[in-house]
């Protein structure tokens, strides 16, 4: 039975979210032409094909052999399509992806996914960049993108353009990359010394500055840093020992300008807290209008230590020295020996929340805001990200395999709304975040590329 073929006229007007366009010409081989067969698999797509004109009645022939969908819809028009048959990929009349047609066979799955969103974008990282997804820290901030790997000890920032699908910019930094000279000047550590035992140093993989953390807000890059250093042991002159230095490194992602500061007084805040408190190079690490903040170990007795917010200030020498503990953190520790549990506290570019105090810090303006409505109330639950617009905290909350999009009203202190997200196939659930109030973005499970959708 021969193939009836309509005249479909194209108009701006859509019945579907999304639309794939294929150009065809005939300088295709039969086995490239073989992705005919593929189209029917895209149900909710609007489907057109442009032919030239003059050669319809060759392709009356040539497509009776194949397996086409009923809704597919054919263009006529008057120009040659004299290159290799290709596609173009529309969501809501914006291109989101070219390619040539014997290539769509491989492309369903992806192209299934825009199905589920009004919005879909993927942006692919340069293909020298290598991740390892056990530790990895995301933040943003507005259309860039910090990925801090901890087993690794690197850093690596994104600068996102979604309208091309492309990054702008990329910079990747690692521990090995500063000169120890510049630590040492800030810290105001003996050079010489350091110098003689620098081989030891070496010996014991120690030599080479450690990115511990990283922080990205406005147009600022700050990463925390650790130097081993050796130095004489005060009670015993003829020992020696290596001690950790802590360094906050800036770098502003607009002019490049950057600063290294040194964090004044580890060995004596560890002395002057009668022993109580001691760094913790690690997470939750981030800057308010208060100055810089981390956590540090709490000791009490013989129990398991825990953890709490330190706040520190930069001083009249440039370096930052201690100011407080957090004030809402410590007063639960003296009451309910409280513990700062990384598994739940969330920080990214606005805000911290720690959902065990149900409480949630405006960075910028130190407001406190209850959020009782929102409970983590199983051990495998996760608050992955907050973003705020007017009086609406929206939340990414996820466990085990469902993730879930929580409508917070901060004035009556309540769910406004929960619903459940589809992961794009193929991303890291617990990798989700916002890149602003309607784009949530995701890393692919091969650490090859983000994917960016509008669930409205």
């Amino acid at each position: 039975m021969r193939l009836i073929l309509f005249f479909v006229l194209l108009s701006n007007f859509s019945f579907s979210i999304c639309r794939i366009d294929i150009y065809v010409g005939l300088t295709e081989c039969s086995n490239c032409l073989l992705a005919f067969n593929s189209i029917k698999e895209l149900n909710n797509y609007e489907k057109i094909v442009f032919i030239n004109k003059r050669d319809s009645a060759v392709f009356i022939e040539l497509l009776e052999n194949y397996e086409l969908p009923r809704d597919l819809k054919f263009n006529y028009v008057n120009y040659s399509i004299e290159t290799q048959s290709y596609c173009r990929v529309f969501v809501q009349n914006l291109q989101i992806d070219s390619f040539a047609f014997r290539k769509l066979p491989y492309k369903i799955n992806d192209l299934k996914q825009l199905e589920y969103y009004s919005y879909f974008r993927k942006v692919h990282f340069p293909k020298k960049l290598v991740l390892n997804k056990t530790r990895l820290t995301i933040m943003s901030n507005k259309n860039d993108i910090n990925i801090y790997d901890y087993s690794l000890g690197k850093n690596i920032y994104f600068s996102i353009d979604l309208a091309k699908d492309s990054v702008r910019s990329f910079s990747e930094l690692r521990g090995n990359q500063f000169g120890y000279e510049a630590f040492l000047k800030a810290g105001n550590y003996d050079t010489m010394f350091y110098k003689n035992t620098l081989g030891v140093l070496k010996k014991l993989n120690m030599a080479d500055p450690r990115i511990e953390g990283a922080f990205i807000n406005d147009s600022s890059l700050n990463l925390m840093m650790n130097l081993r250093y050796p130095m004489h042991n005060p009670h015993d002159p003829n020992d020696t020992m290596i001690m950790s230095g802590l360094f906050i490194y800036h770098k502003n992602t607009l002019n490049g300008k950057k600063a290294l500061k040194y964090v004044d007084g580890t060995l004596e805040f560890y002395e002057n807290n009668q022993k109580q408190y001691v760094f913790q190079q690690n997470f939750p690490f981030f800057f308010s209008n208060s100055g810089m903040a981390f956590s540090v170990y709490y000791i009490k007795g013989d129990k398991k230590p825990s953890k709490i917010l330190s706040e520190w200030q930069l001083n009249s020498k440039d370096q930052y020295s201690f100011a407080k503990f957090d004030s809402f953190t410590t007063s639960e520790i003296q009451e309910n020996e409280f513990k700062l549990n990384d598994k739940y506290f969330l920080i990214n570019s606005n805000f911290y929340f720690n959902p065990t105090l149900s409480i949630i810090v405006e960075l910028k303006s130190n407001k406190h805001y209850d959020m009782n409505g929102i409970v983590l109330d199983k051990e495998n639950s996760f608050c992955n990200d907050i973003v705020l617009r007017d009086n609406v905290f929206r939340a990414l909350v996820y466990t085990d395999s469902l993730l879930q999009l929580i409508e917070y009203d901060k004035k009556t202190s309540k769910i406004k709304c929960s619903r459940k997200l589809k992961v794009p196939e193929g991303c890291l659930i617990n990798s989700a975040k916002f890149l602003n109030f309607e784009t949530i973005f995701f890393l692919t499970n091969d650490l090859t590329a983000m994917c960016f959708i509008r669930p409205d």
